[in-house]
């Protein structure tokens, strides 16, 4: 068995910390007592290979419930946290056992699932790090997304004037009379401040009314275009763009560790660079070690600004006990450990944390800029990169704010014994004054650009002629799409999207297919082994309210097995002008030969930051071709 390693932050033990028999000021609000008294239950070594039944008896159900609350109560680093916050556990403990007895005797094990789930969603618990898994996959985390409209301002004696517009409505020298936290700071142009008009917020803003000098006006609004940024799947690349040195990763996980480790040598590689730019763009995570190595080679000094915790229990020494040392080599002193407490832990069980604080904020020896670009798909170890880098004294976070998972960490997997429902449970926390759970770190510079890189070596190799402009963003006319040109691995003018999640296996393959003779398509395959599904994409140009796609589709076994979710479609993915987020795909299954489809797309409530999606997260192959679209000429050709 081998710990889960999917965005999660591991910290050594013994390095540089300094350990703590007092609550660290930053952590009061998270922890209630060091040291108390616990209970030992002897709980399931978890097994992926048992299925999850499809039926349960209330007596297995409600056993299984005993133990789900003795690990979230016992082994959940949150659960003194989310106490403070209000969060009632043992009422909702309670409902949910009222619940169970309500039940037949014998039940469909889904019902037990998503019982579990729905408690926890009641609770209000924002936890990127938290997870059940049964037939579903279910976290507890809603992100506070940024979202802007394409109007650029510049501060003038302390004035916001309008200097670009893709609004006809807003002028260019029309001056911005509204609230300051709609102001978002982007790159500036020589030397003077640049603005775009944003929100920050946990549901999709589309349209919402904005105040000038000239008057109020509705403004169309979108997610931050940096999240839309074609890369590649290659997990680290070390490169120069008009000599600046661009160094890309994408992840930091242990399963590329020899990758990761060249990673590191690029810091002693760029020590004396002016420049370097490091796009950390949907690293999700893994171990906080690569970060932290690969600013102590460049910089010398590398301080994560944190205080932590790690909750140490029955529950927490059996989850690291289950290990085998054979296939987790670098784990064996805590597992060890572990071992040697539990012995202790059947005599007289506890409950404590180990708390610490870092030293004093320190800056290290590199004298260049270090420019990090941050996304929303940035967590756990890849925010720790963040925290890492603003130990260089010159460093930037350019982009949008960062997933914001990371105060709960180091993934503790259980199962319930007779349901087979898997628990992800985190025991530690990461208490950081510059980031917050579900929102991130703010960049020090907003970019509002699908093409980051190129905006930031313009930015740094230009700077007295640089201007951030819109105009050049402006989604371009509605192209066909006929599958014979590709770029990046993809059909031109299509981008990658994040689809769907049923597991830390492999992705869905998405490539070009030989249709007949000098005839290629687009084909999106999957299989039970499959877990984590992209979408192919294309932005609708904005005051399309009516649109007609023609198009040609064939499929071969398209079938759902196992955990997938149902889905296989092409379509549209829209706002109205409330805020309601619709759907209008067609759906196909099974094994069909190539035939010509349509879809319109209208809605009497308007319809904003439209999307075309092509998805599949089901077995099978699904083939598109010759896409065509049909509107008013202002919008396609």
């Amino acid at each position: 068995m081998k710990k889960t390693l999917y965005f999660i932050c591991i910290l050594t033990l013994f390095v540089i910390l300094t350990f703590s028999q007092q609550i660290p000021e930053k952590l009061k609000p998270y922890i209630q007592n060091i040291n108390t008294n616990s209970k030992y239950i002897e709980l399931k070594v978890p097994d992926w290979n048992n299925n999850i039944p499809d039926s349960i008896t209330k007596s297995q159900a409600l056993e299984d419930i005993k133990i789900f609350e003795y690990i979230i109560s016992e082994g959940y680093s949150g659960y003194d946290y989310w106490k403070n916050q209000g969060c009632e556990f043992d009422k909702t403990f309670s409902e949910l056992k009222d619940f169970i007895n309500t039940l037949p005797d014998t039940f469909e094990t889904w019902n037990i699932e998503r019982a579990i789930a729905q408690t926890l969603y009641s609770l209000n618990i924002l936890d990127g790090h938290l997870s059940v898994r049964g037939y579903n996959y279910s976290k507890f985390f809603n992100h506070k997304s940024a979202y802007f409209s394409e109007i650029i301002l510049k501060k003038t004696n302390s004035k916001f004037i309008v200097k670009e517009s893709n609004i006809p409505s807003v002028k260019i020298g029309d001056i911005y009379n509204d609230k300051e936290e709609y102001l978002f700071k982007t790159l500036p142009s020589n030397g003077i401040e640049n603005y775009i008009i944003g929100l920050l917020s946990y549901q999709p803003v589309v349209i919402k009314e904005i105040k000038f000098s000239s008057g109020s006006f509705l403004l169309p609004f979108h997610t931050c275009k940096i999240s839309e940024t074609n890369i590649s799947n290659d997990i680290f690349t070390d490169r120069k763009v008009l000599n600046t040195p661009v160094i890309s990763v994408r992840t930091m996980s242990y399963k590329y560790n020899d990758i990761l480790k060249e990673f590191e040598k690029t810091g002693y590689k760029y020590k004396k660079s002016e420049n370097i730019i490091l796009d950390i763009l949907y690293n999700g995570g893994g171990s906080s070690d690569y970060g932290m190595n690969f600013i102590k080679n460049l910089n010398k000094v590398a301080i994560w600004r944190m205080s932590s915790a790690k909750l140490e229990s029955p529950a927490t020494l059996q989850a690291w006990a289950w290990l085998d040392i054979n296939e987790n080599p670098t784990l064996k002193d805590i597992i060890i450990y572990s071992k040697n407490q539990l012995k202790k832990q059947k005599e007289s069980p506890y409950r404590k944390f180990e708390t610490y604080d870092f030293p004093e904020i320190k800056y290290g020896d590199f004298k260049g800029n270090l420019f990090v670009l941050t996304n929303r798909n940035i967590a756990s170890s890849g925010e720790a990169l963040c925290s890492y880098s603003k130990s260089v004294k010159n460093s930037l976070l350019i982009g949008e704010n960062t997933a914001g998972i990371g105060t709960f960490g180091e993934i503790n997997e259980y199962q319930l014994p007779n349901s087979n429902i898997i628990l992800n449970i985190p025991e530690k926390l990461f208490v950081q004054s510059d980031v917050v759970e579900s929102i991130g770190f703010i960049p020090d510079y907003w970019l509002d650009s699908a093409n980051p890189v190129e905006e930031l070596v313009r930015y740094i190799n230009f700077p007295s002629s640089y201007n951030f402009s819109y105009s050049n963003l402006i989604i371009p006319k509605l192209k066909n799409i006929d599958m014979e040109v590709w770029k990046d691995n993809i059909p031109e003018g299509l981008y990658f999207g994040d689809g769907a999640f049923t597991g830390n296996k492999n992705n869905n393959i998405i490539k070009k297919s030989n249709r007949h003779s000098n005839k290629y398509c687009l084909e999106l395959i999957g299989n039970i082994e499959t877990g984590i599904w992209k979408s192919l994409n294309r932005k609708i140009p904005h005051g399309t309210q009516k649109l007609t796609m023609n198009y040609e589709v064939s499929g071969k076994n398209l079938r759902k097995e196992g955990e997938q979710f149902e889905n296989c479609y092409i379509g549209f993915i829209y706002y109205t002008k409330n805020g309601k987020k619709k759907f209008k795909v067609n759906s196909y299954y099974d094994t069909f030969d190539w035939k010509k489809d349509s879809l319109e797309l209208s809605d009497p409530d308007g319809v904003y930051n439209a999307t075309l999606t092509i998805f599949s997260s089901i077995s099978g192959s699904f083939f598109v071709d010759n896409i065509v679209f049909n509107s008013n000429p202002s919008t396609t050709q």
